[in-house]
């Protein structure tokens, strides 16, 4: 490649060899190395375009591109656009294919969009592991209730925007200690207010929401299994859940978290890429 006859660095080398199920053997090599041509201009979505086309044709895979999976950032989409019009890229299906979302990501868009309403139900629990965290006194009347309800004393980290599925595992680890939690926090009335059994049934089904995402990420997330053949089935169960508890929940808090939520999932996931049905048509163990 005519790139690495100038390139005045270092490359990683990574390989591994398998044998197939009909006892082929291969062997792949991937090449890790760092382009020092940094990009001054805006992140915009004609200078990503340039740029991307740029390293194609240095590297001489204008022509031979299958798709692009990218962040979901608005420059990204533009960026996308520009090279589907552009006559000298040869895609596949007149470039139906060029474009692969991050299915985590809009995961996490989606949880995002639907947690901003968790607050009033989410501060009180928050606000007592925060006081658990932080002040000793509180820590040792934790562990000392703990052993009262006969429970192991377990550290509970709290949710964070940027660490996905972050509020799934704060609700799955308040709720195993949900007596303990209500006990201390109404005993010391932080703010007048009490951490009633009602609230616990609607983190409850939050949590039961959430797990669903959680699962997907992680199936999403895949790095040493393919999951490109079962992401519609993961997008539907996702899908099919939010419907399912906003259908059997009448209570107008929880209907609005999950109405937000499939809002958002919609405004990506109305129509599904066509490379995830080409995947799932493909796959030996989906029956059509």
């Amino acid at each position: 490649m005519e790139i690495f006859h100038t390139y005045n660095g270092r490359v990683s080398l990574t390989s591994n060899t398998w044998t197939s199920t009909f006892g082929e053997p291969f062997v792949c090599m991937t090449i890790h190395w760092i382009d020092m041509n940094d990009m001054e201009e805006a992140h915009n979505g004609f200078n990503i375009k340039t740029r991307i086309f740029s390293c194609s044709k240095n590297l001489y895979l204008i022509d031979k591109i299958f798709y692009i999976s990218l962040y979901n950032a608005m420059a990204n989409t533009k960026a996308v656009d520009f090279l589907k019009e552009d006559p000298s890229i040869n895609m596949l299906l007149g470039g139906s294919l060029m474009h692969v979302r991050c299915c985590a990501h809009i995961l996490n868009l989606c949880l995002q969009e639907g947690l901003g309403e968790l607050r009033p139900l989410l501060e009180p629990i928050k606000c007592v592991i925060r006081w658990i965290r932080v002040v000793r006194s509180a820590k040792r009347a934790f562990k000392l209730m703990c052993e009262e309800y006969g429970l192991r004393k377990k550290v509970i980290s709290l949710d964070t925007p940027t660490r996905w599925n972050s509020t799934y595992k704060l609700l799955h680890n308040a709720i195993a200690y949900r007596d303990v939690l209500s006990d201390m926090y109404n005993k010391s009335r932080v703010d007048g207010r009490f951490i009633t059994n009602d609230r616990w049934s609607l983190a409850k089904i939050i949590h039961d929401v959430l797990e669903t995402f959680d699962i997907a990420t992680h199936i999403f997330s895949y790095v040493y299994e393919s999951n490109i053949h079962i992401l519609i089935l993961e997008c539907i169960k996702i899908i099919h859940s939010i419907k399912q508890t906003s259908q059997a929940n009448p209570d107008p808090f929880v209907k609005n978290v999950l109405d937000n939520m499939k809002e958002k999932w919609y405004a990506y996931f109305i129509e599904f890429p066509h490379i995830y049905g080409i995947a799932a048509i493909l796959d030996p163990g989906v029956k059509l």
